[in-house]
């Protein structure tokens, strides 16, 4: 799966030009090469971890919702 984290961040990339676009990304951490498609995100993007109804419940099971707007 860790061959399809380039491709994902250029999709990324192309759906959010400039910071006026915001992503809202779920992630659930399996694996420790996940952490490295999040490295790569940062590169591009301010992350940001939001704070919903549930979220104990959901970070129990390693469940995490960000915020993501491209860097200038």
């Amino acid at each position: 799966l860790e061959s399809a984290f380039d491709p994902l961040l250029s999709i990324l990339l192309d759906l959010c030009p400039d910071e006026a676009v915001e992503l809202v990304i779920a992630s659930k951490e399996r694996r420790k090469a996940d952490k490295h498609f999040f490295i790569k995100l940062r590169k591009h993007f301010n992350l940001v971890e939001l704070i919903y109804p549930r979220h104990d419940e959901f970070s129990k099971q390693r469940m995490t919702l960000y915020s993501a707007i491209r860097k200038t």
